[in-house]
């Protein structure tokens, strides 16, 4: 599916079931903004649901002008050179190639945020543990123990009820 698709003067860019804030096509549409290209006077942003073949879909929708306000860039061109990586490659010091390197870094940074497992630190004197903060009880007790020596470095964990 295109992320985008021309309508006259205007061009729409829809996100379809978004999973973040950080989608492409946000981001395309923050790219867009930046360089002076506007919304529509009277039909910005919206969020809609639609019952497509029994399920429910959730589109986010934007409808921008057809160039930007300077008269700079047409956006349709921008559309297409956004999903362009050889075009995006060829031209490293345009604004909008430096756009969307920044932004879709920005994105890779927020997924890896987002998919990280913190971690808790526990010292013990000298030693160190570092824990995920997403273990069972059992498993992290059973790895304090080890840390504090009540179970020995050698001793297997297994899963209660396992």
């Amino acid at each position: 599916m295109s992320i985008a698709s021309c309508k006259g003067k205007f061009v729409r860019v829809e996100a379809r079931n978004p999973a973040t804030v950080c989608c492409d096509e946000a981001l395309l549409a923050c790219a867009l903004q930046c360089v002076g290209v506007k919304e529509h006077p009277l039909l910005q942003f919206e969020i809609a649901t639609e019952e497509i073949a029994g399920a429910e879909v959730i589109f986010w929708r934007w409808l921008f002008q057809a160039q930007s306000a300077c008269g700079t860039y047409q956006t349709s061109d921008l559309v297409k050179w956004w999903s362009d990586e050889a075009w995006i490659a060829a031209n490293p010091s345009h604004e909008w190639a430096v756009l969307s390197k920044g932004l879709r870094s920005m994105a890779e940074i927020a997924r890896r945020i987002r998919e990280t497992v913190p971690r808790v630190i526990v010292r013990r004197g000298d030693l160190l543990a570092v824990i995920p903060a997403n273990l069972s009880d059992a498993r992290r007790e059973h790895l304090l123990g080890q840390l504090d020596g009540r179970i020995s470095m050698d001793t297997p964990f297994v899963e209660p009820g396992a």
